[in-house]
């Protein structure tokens, strides 16, 4: 087993070598992630079934708390979602498993008072399975969708270049105002977002440039960004003086989110401007900070999946409160007086076409402590949806190897998001020279 194993792995690095220098990649070995998944598919029939039975789901053991995972049918399209509440807070169609069709318009039979707050996870979904929304925070209730594609990559595509950002934005448009109130009492006033990563790429490139104006409410844009990437509403400049926006980063970011983040800034400070906002205001409604010493996503200094729990606790106090942070700190600079930098000496919101001055072939990695352990990575693989079958022992037999090197450990993560396309975002966190493992 073991020399077929490693036969293969000199046959994959092999082939992917030749394929790179010929720029010939099929769509999959990029990291791409496939057409949106249509209802009824059988994608879209297994993506369901992997929402509905790992992560958090069902009732708490004091049973104050529910967590119901539903299949939203919006033009044709299946995206996976949970809600989070008492039986008080739900319709009678919020069942376990149920498809929810889209209507228009969708009002909640009893008028709700409370809001909702929307988390979009980052690439491969780790956070829709953890679900970091899910207690009610300042009456706004928790909802998770999952990216409908096989790589979980909200957008599609992958990296920077989110490919389906359009439709994506306009299934979550749908899925706020033509499914949740159905399932929810709620009101549609009070719909708020945060984004991990992926989900922050799709909620600042996409989303807010098109809907802001409409929801007008606040966004976290966690560990990532993008410059608008479509052409914004007319009054999203507007907007951006009305509504509370976010970014919140670390200093160890990944190098190519140093970049992609402080375009974003410049970019929403642009339009504001242009629109009229006075620097008071602004301030006070768009704010950054990379306070945190961890890695991308790690705003507790440890590891991907708590800095995000920590992140989502803080949410009332980010959107609503003085930016005190419980765990990181005053994260709420205005945009205008921020000065912070990344550690490689990158400003925050100073936009610029190259984060590193030095080439990356002669950097020393900083791999600092082993974030996500052996164990912890095998139990991760044989969580995640299926590989096809060469891959297993290649697996088994490269973490085998690399027990003590972190560095094998980051090139087995690069060569299986390459040839499979999937991994749980938290193993990212320890291999910075790994851009594209959890966007």
């Amino acid at each position: 087993m073991i020399r077929l194993s490693l036969f293969s792995i000199f046959f994959l690095f092999s082939f992917l070598s030749r394929t790179e220098s010929r720029g010939v990649l099929s769509r999959r070995q990029r990291g791409g992630a496939s057409p949106t998944f249509e209802i009824n598919s059988r994608q879209a029939l297994q993506q369901a079934r992997l929402a509905q039975t790992r992560g958090i789901v069902g009732v708490a053991r004091d049973g104050t708390l529910k967590v119901i995972p539903m299949t939203a049918e919006i033009e044709g399209f299946a995206v996976q979602f949970k809600v989070a509440g008492t039986d008080i807070d739900f319709e009678q169609a919020a069942q376990p498993g149920a498809t929810i069709r889209a209507e228009k318009p969708a009002t909640s039979v009893i008028a709700g008072e409370k809001g909702i707050h929307l988390v979009l996870h980052g690439d491969g979904g780790q956070s829709f399975f953890d679900f970091p929304n899910r207690r009610e925070q300042k009456g706004l209730l928790g909802v998770v969708a999952l990216a409908p594609n096989d790589k979980m990559f909200w957008g599609g595509g992958g990296g920077n270049r989110r490919a389906d950002g359009v439709l994506h934005s306009k299934l979550i448009d749908e899925l706020i105002t033509k499914i949740l109130p159905q399932v929810v009492i709620m009101d549609p006033a009070k719909v708020f977002f945060m984004g991990i990563s992926g989900g922050s790429f799709l909620l600042a490139g996409f989303f807010l440039p098109t809907f802001a104006e409409k929801y007008n409410s606040g966004a976290i844009l966690g560990c990532g960004a993008l410059p608008p990437q479509v052409r914004p509403s007319e009054k999203f400049g507007k907007a951006l003086g009305t509504m509370r926006v976010h970014f919140q980063t670390s200093t160890q970011e990944q190098e190519g989110i140093q970049l992609t983040i402080p375009q974003a800034i410049t970019s929403y400070i642009a339009a504001a401007k242009k629109a009229g906002v006075d620097n008071e205001t602004l301030g006070k409604k768009l704010t950054a900070d990379t306070t945190p010493k961890g890695q991308h996503c790690a705003f507790d200094g440890k590891g991907f999946v708590s800095g995000i729990q920590l992140l989502a606790d803080n949410y009332d106090k980010i959107i609503f409160g003085d930016g005190d942070a419980k765990g990181i700190g005053k994260v709420s600079t205005s945009v205008l007086e921020n000065n912070q930098r990344f550690a490689s000496g990158v400003q925050l919101t100073q936009a610029r076409e190259r984060a590193f001055s030095t080439p990356a072939k002669q950097r020393q990695p900083q791999y600092g402590h082993l974030l996500v352990s052996v164990s912890t990575f095998i139990s991760e693989l044989r969580s995640a949806p299926p590989f096809p079958l060469p891959f297993a022992p290649i697996a088994q037999t490269l973490i085998t190897i690399g027990r003590n090197s972190s560095q094998l450990i980051c090139r087995l993560r690069d060569l299986f998001f390459r040839c499979v396309g999937f991994f749980p975002g938290s193993l990212g966190s320890t291999c910075p020279e790994v851009k594209s493992l959890s966007l």
